[in-house]
């Protein structure tokens, strides 16, 4: 009995490792690409969300592939005849299921923590990867669009000659009551610090506009912060 048990344990292992990391890596590619389609990620970021994302495919994959694992080792003995042949031999086949049930139980155990990481630790850590990755996003854009716009931050641009906006329009919108702020400036950088977690827009030779109609004229660099998480088009969790 001791060897029917290795043997369908060692089959459903076999079935159940190969199906899981085929069926999380097509997950996993998907989910990367969505994201990175969704918010314009450029190669970097969309490495850095790859272990982030791991959680979060497997508590999808883990279910189904133990259902394949299942049916796949159980189907095919059934159709090998080796059910009739254990029968014969005076061996109930209900043994042969404990192995399955048993190893189901710590599967479950697994899936169970591999749920709260993918919540706890997986999408926050996905949401601070797009966060701190808005200076190439909003680089990226507005090569392709000409312009970037989030709930906080918005730039509209003629061009961009390397890491220089020609002829910006920036509006910044607070969320804690401090009046909106439109820059228009001849040129201007982009530079993000994800140390202090802000966004520096540099203005050369700026007119600035405040919501409550006072305007401007900043000769020279006008530098001017953000924070990443207004600037970013993510939905962060704090």
């Amino acid at each position: 009995m001791r060897r029917l048990t290795r043997y369908v344990l060692s089959d459903l292992l076999k079935v159940f490792a190969t199906s899981l990391t085929v069926l999380t890596a097509v997950v996993l590619v998907g989910v990367v690409v969505r994201e990175a389609i969704n918010q314009s990620l450029p190669p970097g970021p969309v490495v850095a969300l790859v272990p982030y994302v791991l959680p979060e495919a497997l508590r999808i994959t883990i279910p189904v592939t133990l259902l394949l694992a299942t049916t796949t080792v159980y189907g095919r003995m059934a159709g090998a005849n080796e059910l009739v042949a254990i029968k014969s031999l005076g061996i109930s086949p209900t043994g042969l299921i404990w192995p399955t049930l048993v190893f189901a139980l710590l599967v479950s155990f697994g899936a169970v923590w591999l749920n709260d990481l993918a919540v706890s630790w997986g999408r926050p850590g996905m949401q601070r990867v797009v966060v701190e990755s808005v200076e190439e996003i909003a680089y990226a854009m507005l090569r392709t669009h000409k312009r970037y716009n989030a709930p906080g931050f918005s730039v509209i641009v003629r061009g961009v000659e390397g890491r220089r906006l020609i002829r910006p329009i920036v509006w910044i919108r607070h969320r804690d009551g401090v009046p909106a702020v439109t820059i228009s400036a001849e040129e201007a950088q982009l530079q993000s610090d994800r140390r202090r977690g802000i966004l520096t827009v540099a203005a050369r030779n700026a007119k600035i506009e405040t919501e409550g109609g006072s305007i401007a004229r900043v000769p020279g660099v006008y530098r001017r912060d953000i924070a990443l998480r207004e600037a970013s088009q993510a939905q962060v969790v704090p």
